[in-house]
């Protein structure tokens, strides 16, 4: 049987399934094509596990016909085979050696499992096929010969080396000059570089025999398998070179010569398998870079129409060959000269050849990759201003700098210093992710700007820092250099305090506010005074004597930094005043049943005194009006009492004991009865400024021992 009508007879399906197995094992293949007869299922079993020999053994056991190749030629190839015959022109240009591996891509799959999990199920491509999807069933069959394709093998024991080229028929021109199929051909890298070309079986109807030319020139030819050198001849489907380093490009064709039998082959007309072109690179590809411009330099070689230049920053999500990074100036036919945009960044360079063939521009390999980091001086940034501002209910802190020539401007916000050792000098950027300060916060990146240029920006105030280090990051490169930092304050509030009054003095308290180093208090005469935390603390407060006809209290919390002072608002405290009262107790010896009672206001004179009550406690000294019981009071006009009452109620008070006495301000307290205890004037309670709490007291300027009844 033919091999054609063989494979034609096989569904599309079928042959997915097939292609598709993992372990197409001859097994699987009759389970995959069932019905087929035994014979077919062992030859395409051999078939898709490469093994030649098996697939033609396994058709000749039911035709005599060999597939693909010449059985039982009726004549020998070339003549009498016991008489070399040296070929006319070169078949190769160097000695191949026989069953050279074709060197494997990276992304190509080494193994069937791996091969399997890249190619469609089979029952999804059988799905489709019979769907009527005839695009996605050639792809997947694309891909599977494509897969096959790359394991293909070059075998020196299929080249035909006793062949006069002679012999064969004059090429008419023209005559069939179209590729009857593709040709491919691939750079493998090495020392020398080398082509490896390979191409599919040519099927004739009628003519199973067929044998290879294989041509190559540096140059492009006319489609004539006698143009050009023949390389080889070969009854396989690839061919490996070795590459001549001092050529530009090369051209290569593949003519199939097909007949009944050998001996038809000399009289055939070639068919055009396939042509291609490889265009190689420019030799001896170097970068130089000086202040910020690059040159490149190469050595062009024969062939080459142009070679095209591609830079880009390291970092760029865009392929080295994409035509946005080809440079459009200062290219040459030997050179490039480049300047860079950012100095101090990472950049990569690559060249790739042009050639003409087919009358079309064609890109070749690229050559190595040349990797520079540009050279940049980098320079301290200037922190112009640096303070803190409230901006709609939000803190923020304003910073103005100088761009620098190069690089790029880094502002940490820190709540400490960065290490003093890294400041003023250029380093390698991994000793700033080091640092306590700059390691352990987030930088804010500039925005774009031009050298020279004046920036200005705002960044947020971080949350619940008292105190922010700005620090300024010049970036080129690998290296970065931190400038002079500034530092800048949040001083909170004082908004909950308390003034207490003591006999002599008052203490004011409140929590010490965040961000504050001292806080400065003021009075409405006086100078004013700073106190630090640690002596706030120790004293319980601020202690303060305070003027008893009114007075006001300033607190301004405060923060200094480098000489700057950071103020919050005042606090101000309204003082009322404080009205002292004193008495006196006189015990007379006339008459045990009273006591003379004196009171006075001290330092001026009361017109509007309060009421006042005289306790009696018999075991202590009283604390309070009702720590114990009222002693009756009567005022003494002119040697005679008053109407007697719990309660004393003076319409003025002098100001001193002296004025009370001449005046003969005095109050008879009825002691009858009282034979031992203690005695203390108290303000009534309920008659107490509700505004002004403590505003007035009573005190004890004689010693208890005056006020005790003996």
């Amino acid at each position: 049987m033919e091999t054609k009508k063989f494979f034609s007879d096989i569904p599309i399906t079928d042959m997915i399934r097939v292609t598709s197995l993992a372990n197409p094992t001859t097994e699987n293949v009759a389970k995959a094509l069932p019905g087929r007869p035994a014979q077919e299922i062992a030859a395409i079993s051999a078939l898709l596990h490469g093994r030649m020999a098996e697939f033609e053994a396994a058709l000749e056991a039911d035709s005599a016909t060999v597939i693909g190749a010449a059985a039982a030629p009726t004549e020998p190839l070339g003549g009498d085979p016991t008489a070399p015959i040296a070929p006319t022109e070169p078949l190769t240009t160097n000695p191949v050696e026989a069953h050279t591996e074709l060197p494997q891509p990276e992304d190509i799959p080494q193994t069937m499992d791996a091969e399997k999990r890249e190619t469609p199920e089979p029952s999804e491509a059988v799905e489709a096929a019979e769907a009527g999807g005839n695009d996605w069933d050639l792809q997947v069959a694309a891909v599977v010969a494509e897969r096959r394709r790359k394991h293909r093998t070059v075998n020196k024991s299929d080249f035909i080396r006793n062949l006069e080229l002679d012999m064969l028929a004059p090429y008419a021109w023209g005559a069939s000059d179209e590729p009857v199929g593709e040709l491919h051909v691939v750079l493998v890298e090495g020392e020398p570089k080398k082509a490896f070309l390979y191409w599919e079986p040519v099927e004739i109807p009628d003519k199973p025999v067929v044998m290879y030319r294989v041509i190559g020139a540096d140059t492009e030819q006319a489609r004539s398998p006698e143009n050009g050198t023949t390389m080889v001849v070969t009854k396989g489907t690839a061919f490996e070179e070795p590459l001549d380093p001092l050529a530009g490009m090369r051209h290569y064709m593949v003519w199939a010569y097909a007949g009944k039998t050998v001996a038809d082959i000399f009289d055939a007309q070639p068919v055009l398998v396939g042509e291609q072109a490889l265009a190689l690179p420019p030799m001896d590809f170097s970068i130089a870079e000086t202040g910020g411009i690059v040159t490149g330099t190469w050595t062009p070689l024969k062939g080459h129409s142009n070679v095209a230049v591609f830079v880009r920053q390291r970092g760029s999500e865009e392929p080295l060959d994409s035509p946005i990074h080809q440079l459009r100036v200062g290219v040459d036919a030997r050179s490039f000269s480049y300047t860079v945009p950012v100095r101090g960044a990472t950049y990569e360079f690559q060249v790739f050849p042009e050639i003409t063939f087919g009358g079309h521009t064609m890109r070749g390999e690229g050559s190595h990759i040349e990797t520079r980091t540009i050279s940049a001086d980098i320079e301290a940034v200037e922190l112009l201003s640096v303070f803190p501002m409230s901006k709609q209910g939000k803190d923020v802190i304003i910073l103005n700098w100088i761009a620098p020539p190069t690089g790029e401007v880094k502002i940490y916000l820190t709540q400490s210093e960065p290490a003093p050792d890294l400041i003023g000098k250029a380093v390698d950027s991994v000793y700033i992710h080091d640092d306590d300060a700059l390691g352990s916060t987030e930088w804010i990146a500039t925005i774009e700007s031009e050298p020279g240029e004046e920036v200005h920006r705002e960044l947020i105030w971080p949350a619940g820092w008292s105190q922010v280090f700005c620090v300024p990051v010049n970036v080129v490169g690998e290296q970065s250099l931190v400038g002079h930092y500034q530092a800048v304050n949040r001083v909170e509030n004082i908004t909950e305090y308390s003034l207490v009054q003591r006999v002599d003095s008052q203490l004011i308290t409140f929590d010490w506010p965040d961000g504050a180093q001292l806080v400065e208090v003021a009075c409405r005469q006086g100078d004013a005074k700073e106190l630090i935390e640690e002596d706030y603390r120790r004293q319980g407060g601020i202690r303060l004597h305070l003027n008893p006809f009114g007075d006001e209290v300033t607190l301004t919390p405060k923060s200094i930094y480098a000489g700057l002072t950071t103020k919050a608002n005042p606090t101000v405290i309204n003082y009322p005043g404080l009205k002292t009262y004193a008495y006196k107790i006189d015990r007379t010896e006339a008459d045990k049943n009273y006591a003379v009672l004196w009171v006075w206001r001290v330092g001026t004179e009361d017109r509007h005194p309060p009421q006042f009550m005289l306790t009696h406690n018999p075991e202590r000294f009283p604390l309070y009006p009702r720590d114990g019981q009222p002693v009756e009071l009567a005022e003494i006009q002119e040697n005679e009492f008053g109407r007697p009452g719990q309660w004393m109620l003076p319409s003025t008070l002098p100001g001193s004991q002296a004025e009370a006495r001449a005046q003969g301000a005095c109050w008879a307290a009825n002691t009858q009865g009282l034979t031992s205890g203690y005695l203390r004037l108290f303000i009534r309670s309920d008659d107490w400024d509700a505004e002004n709490p403590g505003s007035r007291i009573v005190i004890d300027d004689e010693t208890i021992v005056d006020l005790k009844i003996n």
